[in-house]
């Protein structure tokens, strides 16, 4: 059975959907920067399916300021992600699943890291920035325009969106790399090799400092999002979880 829901985190309401509610083991899904509930080119949709098929339950939500959840995106920051996911995983926790595993995509996994507790079981990451002075983000906010921008307005302009100062403020100093020696449980990272959002160089560092199970899975010519490679990486991600069914 699926069903939607919707919890209140502040001000805000985080919605989302539960999928193949029946299952006691769950996967949370959580998006990257400027994604939804649907992942990248539905990417998400399509590896619930296949999740289901293994009897998991799936959680996929939207973060602050992305539809369906309420909220402006410009008054987004790291720290209300961060609350947003630690309401998930709470929610999560009262709904009685003994098994919860967390995959994140992208620029989210500093929301993770900030967010893990003891009873994720697994944590899976696609393209992670664990350091945010090194993506893209840099290029795209921190450039003598954007900062021309950013003093008249104090939102720098990106695609439809409006990002705002306190978001930019947090691009040059946070680095969650410190907080990878708290992590217990089994990881996987999966990462292009042609990725220049996010360089690859980024998940080979988290690999050496990770401290419990941990596997490396490189993707050749595989740029940010898997655009081309969606079949490889749900291949990758379910062989990870069929080691412990």
């Amino acid at each position: 059975m699926n069903k939607e829901f919707q919890i209140e985190n502040n001000s805000i309401v985080i919605r989302g959907v539960i999928e193949n509610s029946e299952s006691r083991k769950l996967v949370i899904l959580a998006h990257g920067f400027t994604g939804d509930l649907n992942g990248p080119d539905d990417l998400f949709k399509k590896l619930s399916e296949i999740l289901q098929d293994l009897d998991y339950t799936v959680l996929r939500f939207s973060f602050w300021g992305t539809k369906p959840s309420s909220g402006e995106f410009e008054d987004m920051t790291v720290i209300s992600e961060t609350s947003d996911l630690e309401k998930i995983v709470a929610y999560a926790n009262n709904l009685g699943y003994k098994e919860i595993w967390l995959l994140g995509e992208s620029l989210w996994w500093t929301i993770i890291a900030n967010a893990y507790c003891k009873s994720l079981k697994f944590m899976i990451f696609w393209y992670s920035a664990f350091e945010l002075n090194d993506t893209d983000l840099n290029d795209i906010f921190l450039n003598p325009s954007a900062k021309k921008e950013l003093s008249a307005k104090w939102y720098v302009s990106f695609k439809n969106y409006k990002v705002w100062k306190d978001f930019i403020s947090e691009i040059p100093k946070l680095s969650v790399y410190n907080k990878l020696n708290e992590i217990s449980c089994p990881v996987l990272l999966v990462h292009g090799d042609s990725d220049i959002e996010v360089p690859l160089a980024q998940s080979e560092k988290a690999y050496s400092l990770l401290v419990g199970k941990k596997e490396l899975k490189i993707i050749h010519w595989a740029w940010h999002c898997f655009r081309n490679e969606h079949e490889e990486a749900i291949e990758i991600t379910t062989n990870f979880i069929k080691k412990y069914l």
